[in-house]
């Protein structure tokens, strides 16, 4: 009966080995299928791309031929040689996107710059964002060279403006892969491929007044794609800073507190290409500071939120994360002059989101009494505490200690009568860390919690600081003066 029993516990062993091979092989042969298909797209695409290379080289060539049957025209007709078209392209290209900047003078090439548009002409300083019909358009003239795909003859719209203008053109297919083409009132050519993502383009560019022509074609030759088409056209800066009367706070000696809403419509890239998110046409505020001065600019918000202050000599200041969490902020040194604040977005946003805007602007007196005053070390202990501060950047006095934020005076002034070690212990729970200023106005950086350094005699100054504003808090500081570890030569 055992042996039977046995037999039977073996035999459901077998049964269960068995189905546990089959789920194995059922396994393996998937993965084979799923390796398999992965090497049928990637073949694909590599034939993909290899068509789009060709279909580029195959574009080029007849752009060239193009231009030189029309040079020999030219010279058949004894022309001027001022007459002869030149082109002078910048072309930046990411992945797959072209952004070309071509300026045209004389002949053009490729589609007709005269032609009377398709759709027709908007007045965008009457109605900077048009309400647009769903169009269609079919590719079938070449665009002009360092620029992608086909367009048609004619342009579908023309923008008439009086003003310098901020554009954004976005158009979107229903299916298929698009291009753009759009000539400014001055002459340049913008062009763009995948820009707007999912194979549409997108172009943001400022135009002067006059008529922008604006063409959107198709990738492949005669091609026809359903798509629409959104435009918005905003003042630039200055004008819009000029019309709004953009609210002023003077400065140095200030501290103020600001609320209101921003509508991001613009790339902050377009200001310094290192800035991140989007902006709006005008400033928030400008900070006009009669002397030099330390200044802090800390915005908070719901929603991620970028900061950009533009210097009176041009120079761009910008922001995405320095302050708690996802807030922007900007603390550092700045010249006497004007300086444009704007508060934007991370993200483009189709609403308005509000935000808060602390703004401090003060003369440093590096000579200020201490907080805690001037205390002698010597062969001895000292301990203070006391609560940091986040007034402003530690590279508003000079120091080069990046990442957080001190008070406006330093805590304490330390006397030494001669050259010693001195052992630094710094405690807190806000992570404070030290910027000392030695005799000879060196800073130093002292993040370390308990740390070892030789000091020359002098005056040294400690301001202690805290990595954002949301860490401000209680600290304890103990220095102790032991001799010197570097002692005076001597002969044995």
């Amino acid at each position: 009966m055992a042996f039977r029993d046995d037999t039977d516990a073996l035999r459901a062993r077998i049964e269960i080995l068995e189905r546990e091979l089959d789920a194995q092989r059922d396994v393996a042969e998937e993965r084979d299928r799923l390796k398999a298909r992965v090497s049928e797209l990637e073949e694909q695409l590599g034939i993909a791309e290899e068509r789009k290379r060709k279909e580029l080289e195959v574009k080029a060539a007849e752009a060239r031929e193009s231009q030189r049957r029309r040079v020999e025209m030219l010279r058949h007709d004894r022309k001027a040689p001022s007459q002869i078209p030149k082109y002078l392209v910048i072309a930046l290209g990411v992945g797959g996107a072209i952004f070309a900047f071509v300026r045209l003078t004389g002949i053009g090439c490729g589609p007709s710059h005269d032609a009377a548009p398709s759709l027709g002409l908007v007045d965008l300083d009457a109605t900077p964002e048009p309400a647009l019909p769903p169009l269609t358009t079919r590719g079938t003239t070449s665009t002009p060279d360092q620029c992608r795909g086909y367009v048609p003859d004619a342009p579908q719209l023309v923008l008439r403006s009086t003003r310098p203008t901020s554009l954004r053109i976005a158009p979107r297919a229903v299916s298929g892969d698009m291009v753009m083409l759009v000539v400014t009132p001055d002459g340049r050519v913008l062009c763009d491929d995948d820009g707007g993502g999912s194979l549409n383009p997108l172009i943001s560019a400022t135009v002067p007044p006059g008529d922008t022509r604006v063409w959107v074609g198709t990738y492949s030759h005669g091609e026809s794609i359903d798509f629409t088409l959104a435009i918005t056209a905003r003042m630039t800066p200055e004008e819009a800073a000029a019309s709004a009367g953009t609210p002023i706070v003077e400065g140095p000696d200030v501290t103020r507190a600001i609320s209101g809403t921003v509508q991001p419509v613009t790339a902050a890239s377009e200001q310094n290409a290192s800035c991140r998110g989007y902006l709006p046409i005008a400033p928030q505020l400008t900070l006009r500071l009669a002397r030099d001065a330390a200044v802090r600019l800390h915005a908070s918000s719901q929603s991620d939120l970028v900061m950009l202050v533009r210097e009176p000599d041009g120079t761009v200041k910008c922001d995405d994360d320095s302050g708690h969490g996802n807030e922007p902020q900007i603390a550092t040194l700045l010249r006497a002059g004007d300086h444009p604040v704007w508060i934007g977005t991370y993200a483009e946003s189709a609403t308005p989101v509000p935000y808060s805007l602390d703004v401090s602007a003060h003369v440093i007196d590096r000579d200020a009494a201490p907080e805690h005053g001037t205390r002698e070390l010597g062969a001895g202990e000292i301990t203070i505490e006391g609560s940091a501060h986040e007034e402003v950047s530690p590279s508003a006095i000079g120091a080069d200690c990046p990442g957080g934020l001190i008070g406006m005076r330093p805590h304490v002034a330390l006397q030494l009568a001669e050259a010693r070690d001195v052992v630094f212990a710094l405690a807190g729970e806000s992570a404070p860390f030290a910027v000392v200023e030695h005799p000879d106005r060196t800073f130093e950086c002292v993040r370390a919690a308990r740390a070892r350094h030789l000091w020359s005699a002098g005056t040294h100054r400690v301001w202690i600081g805290v990595p954002d504003e949301a860490t401000a808090g209680p600290f304890t500081l103990t220095l102790r003066g032991e001799a010197s570890s570097v002692l005076p030569w001597a002969p044995r």
